[in-house]
């Protein structure tokens, strides 16, 4: 094994983790659902963290409902840190883009039948 010296380890560690920034769309896996939020493992040095308001499902809906533990599900990165050292998530976002893709589509489609 190699002689690492504590700069080039905490490099490697760092270098082991997905890079991820505000504003793309990734994939993680549910850790735990609480009655007002969703933890995700996003394979990034943080958890990622969905607030009940940010779910697709809107706000009055039970998070338990829409997600199960271990299930993957694409997220939306709003910021990259809470304050807490969680990264925050949306799959509301999500959502509305694939609805705003569904309509360009439509409209495409329609140009090309004219």
């Amino acid at each position: 094994m190699e002689n690492f010296d504590k700069g080039e380890m905490m490099e490697a560690i760092d270098n082991s983790f997905k890079r991820i920034r505000k504003g793309e769309v990734v994939t993680g896996e549910v850790l735990y659902i609480t009655d007002s939020e969703v933890m995700v493992n996003l394979g990034y040095r943080s958890d990622g963290i969905i607030s009940k308001d940010e779910l697709a499902g809107g706000p009055d809906v039970n998070p338990a409902d829409l997600y199960k533990q271990g299930q993957e599900i694409d997220v939306y990165v709003l910021k990259m840190d809470d304050g807490d050292g969680n990264v925050v998530l949306s799959t509301k976002r999500v959502a509305d883009m694939k609805i705003w893709d569904e309509v360009e589509e439509l409209i495409i489609t329609k140009k090309r039948l004219q």
